[in-house]
């Protein structure tokens, strides 16, 4: 029960994630039904009001794409992201080497499947290896956040937790950027601009460590930067004076009626 639990979840992931590679706007689910009293055999549907025919057809042929025993995963070449074959490939984890996950998709025409694959735990294993071989790439790069931790040494380097992504990755650094490193320590805020050599997951879509090049604190906000910012773009407040724009945009007014502001 535990690994037939286990399939069933790896495999929601994945169409999920089919989904979302194709419209990041389509909002469904995905149900079981006809069930069929063998080897856990059923059908798997994707029940939404915001999909269209076009994007139906799209995911039909993504599943296909990732399905098919000849893709060429090293020039994998699709709207499909790596980390969604990867997740294809994590359905066959729980499996022994002499099982299968069998997979039929359906031809909505004919109402009947159509097109039949097999994932193996071989064809699994072979996915991860050869996502891996060609998963780290090198860039010139930048990264906003904070540090939160400093290792001294031989091997010098930072905790940078980003931004907008609430994680953190190594920065190695140089010792003549030490003293700009300890500046950006003196306040536990201070968010820091740095840039170099990125080295980065394809598969994951973001970085694993960076060698630092240059290292600068951010300008803290003060009082007024954002009238300043408005006033930089004079058409964006509409109708609205820029007074009345910033107060919207800080949720002490609202927008009614015909346009009207209300306190």
């Amino acid at each position: 029960m535990d690994k037939l639990a286990e399939i069933t979840a790896e495999t929601e992931r994945f169409l999920r994630m089919i989904v979302e590679d194709i419209s990041r706007r389509a909002t469904g689910k995905w149900i079981a039904r006809d069930f069929e009293n063998n080897s856990v055999d059923f059908t798997a549907a994707y029940i939404s009001e915001t999909i269209t025919p076009e994007q139906i057809q799209e995911c039909r042929q993504a599943l296909a794409y990732t399905m098919r025993e000849d893709t060429d995963i090293e020039h994998f070449s699709s709207k499909i992201r790596r980390s969604t074959l990867l997740q294809y490939a994590k359905i066959a984890k729980p499996i022994a080497p002499d099982e299968a996950v069998h997979f039929g998709l359906f031809d909505l025409d004919k109402e009947q499947v159509t097109e039949r694959h097999i994932l193996s735990k071989e064809r699994s294993l072979e996915i991860e290896g050869r996502l891996q071989l060609t998963d780290r790439i090198q860039y010139d790069g930048s990264a906003q956040g904070t540090i939160i931790a400093l290792f001294k040494g031989n091997n010098p380097h930072f905790r940078l937790r980003e931004l907008h992504r609430e994680e953190w990755f190594p920065c190695y650094f140089s010792y003549n950027l030490y003293d700009k490193v300890i500046h950006a320590l003196e306040n536990a805020y201070t968010v820091v601009h740095v840039a170099g050599t990125v080295l980065a997951s394809r598969t994951e879509r973001k970085p694993i460590s960076m060698q630092v090049k240059r290292i600068e604190n951010a300008e803290p906000y003060l009082e007024g930067d954002l009238e300043k910012f408005v006033g930089c773009a004079p058409h964006a407040t509409g109708d609205s004076s820029t007074e009345k724009f910033i107060r919207l945009i800080r949720g002490h007014e609202e927008l009614v009626g015909n346009g009207e502001e209300t306190q």
